[in-house]
């Protein structure tokens, strides 16, 4: 649990020193596991995040980050990573993205391999 309390620690501090320079608006919110028009907001914000801890309970967080590539990995937390503003709304930022993409990308080799056939 200290573990866990010392990396939500580093999560705010690294949103809150990263700002500089920075232009996204993201959501900033603790315990919140849906956003509505009284939900706070960060700005100047690198990327935004929302991370998702199933232990000790369910809790959903919002925050702004410095980079996508830096967030770490930790066995009882799931996290998303967006750039553009107030994206870490959704339930899955870049799972959305990747199917889409996949999907895309399956019709055109199908459609191609149609040719063949």
């Amino acid at each position: 649990m200290l573990t866990l309390c010392k990396f939500r620690l580093l999560l705010v501090n690294f949103g809150i020193l990263s700002v500089l320079g920075n232009n996204l608006t993201c959501y900033q919110c603790n315990d919140c596991d849906k956003v509505d028009k009284n939900t706070g907001k960060s700005r100047g914000c690198p990327v935004c995040v929302k991370a998702i801890y199933s232990q000790p309970k369910r809790l959903v967080e919002r925050s702004c980050y410095y980079s996508c590539e830096a967030l770490p990995e930790f066995p009882a937390a799931k996290f998303y990573c967006c750039k553009k503003n107030l994206c870490n709304s959704s339930p899955s930022v870049s799972w959305n993205s990747m199917c889409f993409l996949s999907t895309v990308l399956i019709y055109i080799i199908l459609k191609y391999l149609s040719k063949f056939m």
